[in-house]
């Protein structure tokens, strides 16, 4: 896995007309939770219907399925350039946006509509690959023809720590 050279951002802001720059990681959380049906039991060979019975268990007891999908995404960004970078282009609708002080801390800012779509506000925490973050404010886009960047935004060093840690890479078969 390589890092972004910090050295670039500066090449960036060194171009004519460039008045700043701002580096972002982009991750998508994604969580699996519930039951596939057991593929153990269908037999190889026949097509379903020619004398094998279908599957059984399963949390339907006809051998079907139940889970859910939870996917957002997750910008890390600097939160010592607010002028820069994706929340200098979306307005605050509760609590506060990042601040400098906020590098290495689990807090995160929500965009509004994703918050109301997860149920959670000021206050409450999110996990993002398994960690707890304090949600500390909601944002919504400053354009009514615009969408904002992400679903939620944490500080950049903290991103590339989830980035990097092994324990949020799935090492083994997935079940089934």
């Amino acid at each position: 896995m390589s890092t972004f050279d910090a050295s670039a951002l500066d090449t960036v802001g060194d171009i004519d007309n460039v008045s700043a720059a701002a580096a972002t990681l982009s991750l998508s959380n994604t969580t699996f939770s519930g039951e596939l049906p057991d593929f153990s039991q269908m037999q190889q060979g026949g097509a379903p219907g020619e004398g094998e019975a279908p599957p059984s268990g399963g949390p339907d007891g006809a051998g079907g399925s139940s889970f859910d999908v939870d996917s957002f995404t997750v910008l890390g960004l600097d939160p010592s350039q607010d002028a820069v970078g994706p929340l200098s282009a979306v307005t605050l609708t509760d609590g506060r946006t990042l601040a400098s002080d906020d590098a290495g801390t689990n807090v995160a800012v929500l965009d509004s509509a994703y918050a109301t779509t997860a149920s959670v506000a000021v206050g409450d925490t999110l996990a993002i690959a398994g960690t707890d973050f304090e949600i500390v404010g909601l944002v919504t886009a400053a354009s009514a023809d615009a969408a904002t960047a992400s679903n939620v935004y944490i500080p950049l060093d903290v991103a590339q720590s989830l980035m990097t840690a092994p324990s949020n890479f799935i090492t083994g078969p997935l079940p089934g």
